[in-house]
């Protein structure tokens, strides 16, 4: 049964301003970071903000040594399943990002965080580059840290369409204090859970960035481009003097590096390349909606 069945709001999808959900289920979708930045809205930019601050913080600890601060910064994280929204891919549903996983992703900054300093400046970077780390866990990460937001949104909704609501703690992202703390807040109740509401316009079906896409698409065509303006011996040439640099050399040139361990190789050299990869991406999806 879908919310708007069972709060009988008499309403379609087309017609709500949030997803639409199952209240026994969840609907694989994300709730991607960089549509905050590309739908440029009053809402969304809040959302930028929330987690600026958030990143900033877990950056700046690690850049001062405090390496178990940021460590319990992501650690006790986990798939909010108030949303009924997710991903998934581990298939543990509702499971937290954990101290092993957290510690990785801290440990991998450390280790890199001279080479690293200028590319990892959002959340988002760290699905491009360190191993293991993937959109859904940044789709989950994300929710928590702008879950105030995501909490007055559906408290606006619910006084909309005068759906009751029920006290309950809910740990969220202080920004002042720039730590996690619960709170009360007042929240909808369905099928024996809360329930928060996400904007339709900032849930995708699909990840925006992803590391494969990077490489395959904006790398490899600057590398083709390069390959070209010098003249190497990866260049061929058409029966009609054309210039042509096939794909496939390219890979060989870094067989057996993982991708991600070529796109910081590349992105070391030219950190334009991340910029512009987002650009894309963020146009592409400015005016584009799933649901």
């Amino acid at each position: 049964m879908l919310v708007s069945e069972y709060f009988k709001l008499n309403k379609t999808q087309e017609e709500l301003d949030f997803v639409d959900v199952p209240c026994n289920g969840d609907l694989k979708a994300f709730i991607d970071p960089e549509t905050f930045v590309a739908r440029q809205d009053k809402w969304s930019q809040h959302c930028c903000d929330l987690g600026r601050n958030f990143f900033e913080s877990f950056l700046n600890d690690i850049a001062c040594g405090e390496t178990e601060k940021a460590v319990n910064k992501v650690s006790r994280l986990r798939e909010p399943k108030e949303t009924h929204m997710g991903y998934c891919l581990s298939g543990f549903q509702g499971s937290c990002i954990g101290v092993i996983k957290a510690c990785f992703i801290v440990d991998w900054i450390c280790n890199h965080e001279k080479i690293v300093s200028g590319l990892i400046t959002e959340l988002s970077d760290l699905a491009l580059f360190i191993p293991g780390v993937g959109m859904d866990l940044i789709s989950d990460i994300t929710v928590n840290v702008i879950k105030t937001a995501l909490i007055e949104y559906t408290q606006k909704q619910c006084n909309l369409y005068s759906i009751p609501m029920k006290s309950t703690n809910q740990h969220i992202w202080n920004t002042e204090k720039e730590c996690w703390e619960n709170r009360a807040f007042e929240l909808p109740f369905a099928s024996g859970g809360y329930i928060i509401f996400v904007p339709k316009h900032v849930v995708t079906k699909k990840p925006l960035l992803d590391s494969e896409g990077f490489y395959n698409s904006t790398i490899l065509t600057y590398l083709q481009s390069e390959e070209k303006r010098n003249n190497t011996s990866l260049v061929h040439f058409l029966k009609n003097g054309n210039k042509i640099v096939y794909k496939k050399d390219l890979r060989k040139q870094d067989k057996g590096k993982s991708i991600k361990e070529r796109i910081l190789d590349r992105c070391i050299k030219n950190p334009d390349l991340k910029e512009k990869y987002k650009a894309t991406k963020r146009l592409e999806i400015r005016n584009k909606f799933d649901f």
